[in-house]
């Protein structure tokens, strides 16, 4: 999350969010919810694709401020 925020670092954030997720995706913890959502953000700014599956996994994880985004933004 700091690389994202605070030194904008959006290689190396998705690259932390990923291993964050492998290590503990099983989980169904908020921070991983948020790790899917943020890893669509960051995507989204570098044009990446498979942004909205990110949107979609939060949504299936029960973050439901992705699953408006979904709707809004994913086809």
């Amino acid at each position: 999350m700091i690389k994202f925020i605070k030194f904008q670092d959006y290689i190396s954030a998705i690259k932390d969010l990923n291993k964050a997720i492998e290590l503990n995706g099983d989980k169904n913890e908020w921070w991983i919810k948020l790790a899917y959502f943020i890893m669509r953000n960051t995507k989204g700014i570098l044009n990446n694709e498979g942004a909205c599956n990110d949107w979609k996994k939060a949504t299936n994880l029960g973050f439901y401020l992705a699953k408006k985004l979904v709707r809004e933004k994913c086809n």
